[in-house]
């Protein structure tokens, strides 16, 4: 099965900026604030685009298929180590960690089946910069069709890019794109499921969520 398709954030419409120049984000540019409220629009699949310094990306060939929200609230006594939890307006909630150093995954809600983190899965890495280039292992169990399942399996993270982003919604100046790559396992009883994920996504200081992904799904 092969599948490929966007999803794409937009927090802030029409904003641009004058200055050029490769930005350096922190923790504090781009972690989530406790009653933010995006909107999310799930969008046709389009090209990432070129890697390097001082690129443009047209995404502007997005048209919306549906659209939900994902709102911010506080962290869950159930994962004590989340300090957020993501409530997406479609039915999923994400338990995360979000500090300095990164945003790690504790528990996933994927419309009922809730997946659990031994050990909690690495998804952003700070600061963000050109010199990120981080590896993260991640392990899991959950239950699905009565059957339990145990996922194991390793991120990468890099920034890949920075520039301008074009979208539907407005262009952003002084853009990182990171380069998430996810290889990952779910064995049951009837034996082994294997993924492969490769994920680009577009952020600027300021707006605490990515303004756009881009995402491809083998398995």
């Amino acid at each position: 099965m092969f599948m490929k398709k966007i999803y794409s954030t937009l927090s802030v419409l029409g904003l641009a900026s004058l200055s050029m120049a490769q930005p350096t984000m922190q923790a504090s540019d781009l972690n989530p604030n406790i009653g933010d409220v995006y909107n999310t629009n799930v969008t046709n699949w389009v090209p990432e685009g070129n890697w390097g310094n001082d690129v443009t990306w047209d995404l502007s060939g997005m048209v919306v298929a549906n659209s939900s929200s994902m709102s911010v609230n506080a962290g869950s006594p159930t994962y004590p180590m989340a300090n957020h939890t993501m409530v997406d307006g479609s039915g999923s909630i994400s338990y995360q960690e979000n500090g300095a150093t990164g945003q790690y995954v504790h528990a996933q809600d994927a419309g009922g089946t809730v997946i659990t983190f031994q050990d909690p899965m690495k998804i952003m890495s700070f600061p963000l910069d050109e010199n990120v280039y981080d590896t993260d292992n991640f392990s899991a169990t959950f239950t699905s069709g009565g059957l339990p399942f145990t996922r194991a399996g390793s991120n990468l993270i890099f920034a890949d890019a920075w520039g301008t982003l074009i979208t539907p919604e407005g262009t952003f100046t002084d853009v990182w794109r990171v380069r998430l790559d996810q290889d990952y396992s779910d064995t049951y009883a009837g034996g082994t499921i294997d993924y492969e994920v490769q994920v680009y996504a577009w952020y600027k200081a300021g707006i605490h969520n990515a303004l756009a992904s881009v995402a491809t799904i083998q398995s």
